[in-house]
């Protein structure tokens, strides 16, 4: 990092300063009553005050970069996990509806971490051999690799949501840096918020969100049966409180 930080100054340094360089050094030389040792002296002192506002410039960071899971093979496993302090490997099943659940999970997180953890995903269809070297009978199954020593892993989708994924990692990497990660109790705050305010249609946006995250969340079905039964809408509020009881929300 420092050492294309370093490039990058002097590429500035050599296309910004040259042509006002090679102009005044040819104004120094025409100077008449200096030694030559004089002029050698101010072109170094013309060139080092030219240089000076180049190193206070910083590189503009792209706010917009994408950190999508990478796709492995059994090719370019061993690769990926020497490049990685910390992997995330995502092992599905084509047609596995539970596995569809776990891919936006990390496709989200590995966003929303911004490469402070690397995420992967592999066809266990097209891979069998990694799949074999792991025991990976279930599916999704999620494999955590610090600095490519295996140390943990989760078997399946249901009992773990988003917030409990994320939990498993700072237990790893606690001084991860979670701002930018949205979670299901955020979007469920959020609708209960705009409820308050009478804004029903939004909140249930926010409950359905929250509901995406982890389909497990009871009090978000039980506050979405709410707004619904406040617009009216008496058979979907059913179904939602329904959906709450079962998942032990106590009404």
């Amino acid at each position: 990092m420092r050492l294309r930080a370093g490039n990058e100054i002097l590429t500035r340094l050599a296309t910004q300063t040259a042509t006002q360089t090679i102009l005044l050094v040819a104004l120094i030389i025409r100077i008449g009553g200096r030694s030559i040792k004089e002029k050698f002296v101010l072109v170094l002192i013309t060139f080092a005050l030219l240089c000076i506002p180049a190193f206070g410039q910083t590189t503009a960071v792209d706010t917009n970069q994408t950190y999508n899971p990478l796709e492995l093979t059994d090719k370019n496993m061993a690769s990926a996990l020497n490049d990685s302090s910390f992997l995330v490997l995502d092992f599905y099943s084509p047609g596995c509806d539970p596995c569809k659940f776990m891919n936006n999970t990390t496709s989200e997180l590995s966003n929303e971490l911004q490469g402070q953890i690397k995420f992967g995903r592999m066809n266990d269809n097209a891979n069998g051999k990694t799949a074999r070297k792991y025991n990976v009978t279930t599916y999704p199954t999620l494999l955590f690799f610090d600095e490519g020593i295996l140390v943990n892993r989760i078997e399946g989708y249901t009992s773990n949501n988003k917030s409990d994924l994320l939990a498993d990692l700072k237990e790893f990497r606690p001084e991860l840096n979670i701002s930018k990660v949205q979670l299901p109790g955020d979007w469920n705050n959020k609708g209960s918020a705009l409820g308050r305010q009478g804004k029903y249609d939004e909140a249930i946006k926010c409950f359905d969100e929250a509901i995406r995250l982890d389909p497990n969340r009871a009090s978000a079905w039980y506050n979405k049966g709410t707004a619904l039964k406040l617009l009216g809408k008496t058979s979907e509020s059913n179904a939602a409180y329904a959906k709450a009881k079962e998942l032990g929300y106590t009404i």
